[in-house]
């Protein structure tokens, strides 16, 4: 998948709006929460988060629409500064959960097709299917069917209905809390290299993506064997990575998944290694997940915020959707 790059990317999240306020802000840990917004019925507050300039009773259908402006406005910014007018396809990552319907989904898809002039938009569904997204992209691409293609992820507990659902999934006592529910969009806009090379708009290649099935989803106790992602790091080209953007401190599923699988391919990886968790500060992002680590890990390239990793390091990005799909990108940085 050598021939596909990232060009630019977009975030939004309680911590943010742009790449640049979530990798500083994260960075020097300066984020400061709104006030929670959601209690039960007998009255106790809801640890969850949301982002405050939209408030906490935006209708679903109006809230994605509008996560998924900011996040691809910011993506699609320097693309047009250099790109001639040209169609987009778009690729959209969304959730299945309790409070999004799917005439809230179609919205979204719907504002992103027409601000792209998409000749293709297609949603996939959990946040490990962004790296099944990137092969259908390079196939498009490959096609001729767009000049180039915004991959988009986005998702929100901010309702009642996602939020008790969230709830009623029992934390066991012998794991960590997972991180609180929350909400954000990701988007990040991917060209075919020799294209983003001669525009000067080249971010990061993406050198390998894929997806595996694995033991173990947000439903169930199964034991996890971490066999899946191990598969994924396995499946590897041979380059060392420096930085792994990822799911780690998510919850335990996540963290058990991760830790088995890297412990088996420890030598795919730099002796100083640098692993980050964009969520530790966003909160769950759910089905945007997947596309956050991408734009995320291109934003600590690129602005050198990720301490002794080169802007041309390769970096690897990850996450594991609530149905047990694993998925990972391995991507090379491009200096600016």
């Amino acid at each position: 998948m050598s021939d596909l790059s990232i060009a630019s990317a977009g975030l939004v999240s309680p911590l943010g709006i742009g790449v640049a306020q979530h990798v500083f802000f994260a960075r020097a840990g300066a984020f400061v929460p709104p006030p929670p917004a959601f209690e039960t019925a007998g009255g106790e507050r809801v640890d969850a988060l949301h982002c405050g300039f939209l408030g906490a009773r935006l209708a679903m259908a109006e809230r994605l629409v509008r996560l998924v402006e900011i996040a691809a406005e910011e993506a699609l910014a320097r693309w047009e500064a250099l790109a001639p007018a040209g169609r987009i396809a778009v690729a959209l990552v969304a959730p299945r959960r309790a409070g999004i319907d799917e005439g809230a989904l179609r919205a979204a898809e719907g504002a992103l097709a027409r601000r792209c002039r998409a000749p293709i938009a297609l949603t996939w569904y959990g946040e490990a299917s962004a790296f099944a997204a990137l092969a259908q992209v390079r196939a498009w691409l490959d096609a001729d069917a767009a000049s180039a293609a915004l991959l988009v992820g986005v998702d929100s507990f901010a309702s009642t209905d996602g939020l008790a659902e969230d709830r009623r999934r029992a934390q066991s006592p012998f794991c960590p809390p997972a991180l609180p529910p929350s909400e954000g969009a990701a988007a990040v806009m991917l060209a075919r290299a020799d294209r983003a090379r001669a525009l000067r708009a080249e971010a990061a290649r993406v050198v390998f993506a894929g997806t595996a099935a694995g033991q173990g989803t947000d439903d169930d106790d199964e034991i996890l064997d971490g066999a899946a992602m191990t598969g994924l790091l396995r499946a590897l080209p041979p380059l060392r990575i420096a930085l792994v953007v990822g799911q780690e401190h998510v919850d335990d599923l996540r963290a058990r998944e991760w830790h088995l699988a890297s412990a088996r391919a420890a030598p795919r990886f730099m002796p100083e290694l640098r692993a980050e968790t964009l969520e530790r500060d966003t909160g769950r992002l759910g089905s945007a997940a997947g596309v956050a680590q991408l734009a995320y890990g291109v934003g600590l390239l690129r602005h050198r915020a990720a301490r002794e990793v080169p802007p041309d390091a390769a970096f690897l990005a990850w996450a594991v959707s609530r149905d047990g799909l694993r998925g990972a990108a391995l991507l090379q940085g491009v200096p600016s």
